[in-house]
């Protein structure tokens, strides 16, 4: 992602990517639904994202990956660590699509004003691929 982006407290948000690194498949677009991956195959899928956050030490931060907006399928949580740095964060799992038309997406939420880093040195990725039908 090409630059910072502000994460409101108290508010799940969703993430847009508006940069491509490697796209086979034609899975993803950053003019239209830019915060998606659409899953064009049925089967087993392996996805994951790796962000930032602005330093801020007493801040929550959570982070999501959901299939279709909805169902989360993988969350992780960080709590206050009291040391205000840049704090990457990574996820990843697998799961089942059982339909051309389910996409994934990623939201962040913190109980504190921050952001996620938008031109980190970690990188601020999303990703998807096809593991078997």
């Amino acid at each position: 992602h090409g630059s910072s982006q502000s994460i409101p407290p108290a508010a799940w948000t969703g993430l847009s990517w508006d940069t491509e690194v490697l796209d086979v498949g034609g899975l993803h677009s950053t003019s239209a639904n830019s915060s998606r991956i659409n899953l064009t195959s049925t089967g087993i899928w392996s996805a994951g994202v790796s962000i930032e956050w602005e330093a801020n030490s007493t801040g929550q931060r959570r982070l999501q990956i959901l299939k279709n907006d909805t169902t989360a399928v993988a969350t992780d949580y960080e709590g206050p660590d009291g040391v205000a740095v840049v704090l990457p964060m990574t996820i990843a799992t697998a799961f089942r699509v059982a339909s051309t038309t389910d996409y994934i997406t990623v939201r962040a939420w913190t109980n504190d004003p921050t952001g996620i880093v938008g031109t980190s040195s970690n990188g601020y990725r999303f990703w998807a691929t096809r593991l078997s039908s």
